[in-house]
């Protein structure tokens, strides 16, 4: 189960970084400072992610790193046996 999850993981890495390229060189063909600052600033490329990009597959990616996550947790909730107890609970 291990290796699966490692092997997820990675083919996981290897897509997000081939979305940040692509994210990249939009980014530097819209405007330089653009690119730059996508670059430099730690997280705004997640804000030119959802903010100003534009690409005729940017709501299939959307979905797919939704769906993603949701699974992610399901099978680490699985893995760690673990429940989410702070949603559910009432004070």
């Amino acid at each position: 189960m291990g290796m699966l999850l490692t092997l997820a993981g990675g083919i996981c890495g290897l897509v997000s970084f081939v979305c940040f390229i692509i994210i990249l060189i939009a980014a530097f063909q819209e405007e330089v400072v653009q690119g730059i600052l996508c670059l430099c600033v730690p997280c705004y490329v997640f804000y030119y992610a959802f903010a100003r990009f534009e690409h005729e597959q940017k709501n299939r990616g959307i979905r797919f790193t939704q769906v993603y996550f949701s699974r992610a947790s399901a099978i680490s909730s699985q893995v760690t046996g673990s429940t989410c107890t702070a949603c559910c609970t009432r004070r």
